[in-house]
């Protein structure tokens, strides 16, 4: 309930000078990247650090990112660099996951 997201004029007196999405909704969008796309199917999300560089406005259009930085064969696990770009090309989230695959999954 942070005024800064949900009141319209509060936010507007800050220095964004209007609402801006929770950080941690945009951010949400990292876990879909795990899920259903690297490693994907089977994915274990270990581990992702965070840092908000910029604000995400309501209606913002943003595209996730993930760089395969370091593959670890002995644990099962991949390191990820990780950000999120908005519709100017401004990187306003970044950040490293960590995530693995299951072991003996049945198909």
């Amino acid at each position: 309930m942070n005024p800064l997201h949900v009141d319209k004029a509060f936010a507007e007196k800050t220095f964004f000078g209007r609402r801006i999405a929770h950080g941690m909704l945009s951010a949400s969008l990292f876990s879909t990247m795990v899920g259903m796309h690297i490693p994907g199917l089977g994915a274990i999300y270990k581990s992702q650090t965070l840092e908000f560089l910029g604000p995400v406005f309501i209606g913002d259009t943003l595209c996730a990112w993930f760089e395969i930085v370091e593959i670890d064969r002995e644990k099962e696990e991949i390191a990820i660099k990780s950000w999120i770009e908005n519709q100017d090309g401004e990187v306003v989230i970044q950040g490293r996951a960590v995530a693995g695959l299951l072991r003996g999954m049945k198909e």
